[in-house]
């Protein structure tokens, strides 16, 4: 079955601004913008009818968000030989990051889990409200340079990952929503659950 799901313009941009601190460099980071939607990753999928939930948990293939970024800083936080870099720096720190620019930010091993109500429509399932939330992802900002390598790094804070994966929810969501319906039209058949009980369910 083709499936066409219908995307507003801006459909893959996850927040027009986002602003933070690592504890040494604030920043703020513009037009947050998934480049692809992920591919779902082994996914299982459990259907009870005697509670009218299904679930889904399923890893997520790697994905990548671009962003214009602009720093606030002070002279003394920037890190200006190889020597300076201590454990303990932003990578918003270096001399090389200019104050304004464009950084890319990669999460891997992020998973999607969670609960959509199912309800009986003659002879399909429907779905209602469901509970899926991206976790477990691990984010690395890559900040591009005009003259140097760019800086790659692990990054943003338990608090500011939650936010992150709160913010890759709606629309990863939304793309999967039409699509998982569509796979429980083609794939339950209830006549073939219920036999000739069916009427009694309606």
């Amino acid at each position: 079955m083709n499936v066409y799901v219908r995307r507003s313009a801006n459909a893959q941009r996850i927040c027009t601004g986002l602003y933070g601190t690592d504890s040494v460099i604030d920043r703020l980071l513009m037009d947050v913008t998934l480049t692809g939607f992920p591919n779902l990753v082994m996914p299982q999928v459990t259907f009870a009818l005697s509670s009218n939930f299904l679930r889904v948990e399923a890893g997520l293939s790697r994905m990548i968000l671009e962003a214009k970024y602009a720093l606030f800083r002070n002279a003394s936080d920037v890190v200006h030989s190889a020597g300076e870099q201590a454990i303990d720096k932003s990578p918003f720190s270096y001399v090389q990051v200019q104050p304004y620019g464009e950084l890319a930010i990669v999460a891997e091993d992020c998973a999607i889990d969670g609960f959509v109500v199912t309800k009986l429509s003659g002879m399909t399932i429907n779905l209602g409200h469901d509970t899926f939330r991206v976790q477990n992802c691990k984010f690395t900002v890559e900040i591009s340079s005009q003259t140097q390598p760019p800086v790659i790094a692990p990054y943003f804070t338990f608090e500011q990952t939650k936010q992150l994966q709160n913010l890759l929810t709606r629309p990863i969501r939304a793309e999967m929503m039409p699509k998982l319906q569509a796979a429980v039209f083609s794939y339950i058949n209830t006549s073939l659950i219920f036999g000739p009980h069916l009427p009694k369910f309606r």
